[in-house]
C-alpha cells in the first residue's frame, strides 16, 4: 500500500471517528458541532421538547455525513487490500462516500439506472417505515411544544396585563416561540421532501413491475404526518399572534 493510500485512508477514518464520536444531549438527541454552538451561544431557557425540535434536522444531516465518511473509508480500504492503483483507490473512496450518503439519506429511486429487486424493495419498505416512525416523533414533539406555548402565552398575557413583566420581556419570550415556529416549518419542509422522494421510489418500483402497495401505504401515513405538522404550525402562529396583539392594544 502506498504512502498516499495510507494517508488518505487514515484521514478519512479519523474524520469518521470524529463524526461518530458525538455525545448525547440531555433531551436524547445526538449532539453535534452545530447544536453545541447554538446551545453555548444562547441564553434561552428551552424545554427538552424545544431543544429536541430544533435538533431534528441537524440530526438527519449529521447521519448523512457520517454515512458518507464510513462509505468512503470502506471503499478505500477494500480497494487498497485488492492492490488497486492510487487512482482506483481514490475512485473507490468517492463511490463509497456517495453510497454511504445515499444509504443514510431518504429514498429517491427515480434514477433510470436503478434496477429494482425484491430485496431492494423490502429494504426500502423497512427504511420507509423507519422514516414514518421519525415523522411520528416529529409530530409528537411539535404538539408538545404547541401545548407549552398555549400555557405560556396565557401566563404571559396575564402577567403583562397585571404589569408584572415589561413589554421587552414579553417580546423576548414571544421571539423564542417564533423560533419554535421556524423549527416546525423546517421539520415540515424536510418531511415534505422525503414524502415526495418516497413517491418517486414507489413509482420506480411500479414501473418495473413490482407491487409497491406497502410503500404507497407508508407514503399515505407520512402525508398525514405532514398535514399534522402543518396544522400545528398554523396553530402556533395563531397563538403567538394573539399574544403579540396585547403589545399593540
Amino acid at each position: 500500500m502506498t504512502r498516499f493510500k495510507i494517508t488518505m485512508t487514515a484521514a478519512l477514518l479519523a474524520s469518521t471517528v470524529a463524526l461518530q464520536g458525538c455525545t448525547t444531549n440531555a433531551d436524547g438527541s445526538p449532539a453535534n458541532i452545530f447544536s453545541d454552538i447554538s446551545m453555548v451561544s444562547s441564553n434561552q431557557e428551552l424545554t427538552p421538547e424545544q431543544r429536541a425540535l430544533r435538533n431534528r434536522d441537524r440530526s438527519y444531516a449529521s447521519a448523512r455525513l457520517t454515512g458518507a465518511a464510513v462509505g468512503a473509508v470502506m471503499g478505500g480500504v477494500l480497494c487498497s487490500l485488492s492492490n488497486c492503483s492510487t487512482e482506483q483507490t481514490v475512485a473507490a473512496m468517492g463511490v463509497g462516500g456517495v453510497a454511504g450518503y445515499v444509504g443514510t439519506a431518504y429514498l429517491a429511486r427515480d434514477n433510470q439506472s436503478f434496477v429494482a429487486s425484491q430485496e431492494s424493495l423490502q429494504a426500502d419498505i423497512a427504511q420507509a417505515r423507519e422514516e414514518s416512525g421519525a415523522m411520528r416523533e416529529d409530530v409528537r414533539l411539535a404538539q408538545a411544544v404547541l401545548d407549552q406555548q398555549r400555557r405560556q402565552t396565557t401566563e404571559l398575557r396575564n402577567a403583562y396585563r397585571a404589569g408584572k413583566i415589561t413589554q421587552a420581556q414579553m417580546t423576548n419570550r414571544l421571539q423564542v416561540m417564533r423560533q419554535d415556529i421556524a423549527a416546525v416549518e423546517e421539520t415540515r419542509t424536510n418531511a415534505e421532501t422525503r414524502v415526495a422522494a418516497l413517491g418517486m421510489t414507489s413509482r420506480s418500483y411500479r414501473d418495473q413491475g413490482f407491487n409497491a402497495s406497502q410503500l404507497n401505504a407508508t407514503a399515505a401515513d407520512q402525508r398525514a404526518y405532514v398535514e399534522q405538522l402543518r396544522r400545528i404550525e398554523r396553530a402556533m402562529i395563531g397563538t403567538v399572534d394573539t399574544a403579540a396583539g396585547d403589545l399593540t392594544s
